[in-house]
């Protein structure tokens, strides 16, 4: 019986999860009567990663007032990082953390926001050796089509660290007729915006930086 619950409750919070980046799977687990509970969420964060084009998964519950997330990874991205991040720690594949005084929602905003900044550093390091492919004429454009109101909310977050301590307030605003899907190489497009952030971000004392994105025009093909 106690094997079924358990698979049972498994089986739950994989319904329940939610994908972030097409690859990433972050659910919860709610039973404070549960004395096994982070157990669960171990489990759980497993057996996500058996899904199909899964390569990360979190899974977290609260148990005596206290969050309690496990991270999984197939190697494609450091859960040890992330989690470290949130006072936790592990290595590259297997990881937790445990945090204190938030609520579980607000746990699973931070670790989205976390992975998300994760997730955009390592594409603009990767990008890095874009130059040396240009002058070796082997730059490759990959166009996919993106969600440009989300790249821009995550680059946001991820230059807010960058500020520190300086008296600057970041500013920003997205019009509300920007394309809610463009097509081309999202990739490139968040190491420009990236390059453009963190160079204000840098040489800014004090004062404020506006970041503005308009939409020109609107092409409709038929």
């Amino acid at each position: 019986q106690a094997d079924l619950e358990s698979y049972n409750i498994i089986a739950n919070i994989v319904k329940n999860v939610e994908i972030i980046d097409n690859n990433i799977a972050i659910s919860t687990y709610e039973d404070e009567n549960d004395k096994s509970a982070n157990l669960m969420c171990a489990k759980a964060a497993d057996e996500l990663l058996t899904i199909s084009d899964i390569i990360a998964s979190f899974v977290m519950t609260k148990m005596e007032d206290k969050i309690y997330i496990s991270g999984r990874s197939i190697g494609d991205i450091n859960v040890q990082v992330i989690l470290e991040k949130l006072g936790g720690g592990g290595h590259i594949t297997l990881a937790g953390a445990q945090l204190e005084g938030v609520s579980l929602e607000e746990a699973k905003e931070d670790a989205k926001d976390i992975v998300m900044a994760s997730k955009n550093l390592l594409e603009i390091v990767n990008g890095i050796l874009d130059i040396s492919k240009i002058e070796a004429d082997k730059m490759e454009i990959v166009n996919t089509e993106y969600n440009l109101r989300e790249i821009l909310d995550n680059l946001t977050k991820l230059v807010i660290p960058r500020i520190g301590e300086k008296d600057i307030e970041l500013k920003t605003n997205f019009a509300s007729d920007l394309p809610e899907v463009l097509y081309g190489d999202s990739g490139k497009v968040k190491q420009i915006i990236t390059n453009v952030l963190t160079n204000a971000a840098k040489y800014t004392e004090q004062g404020e930086i506006n970041f503005e994105v308009n939409c020109i025009s609107t092409w409709i093909l038929i």
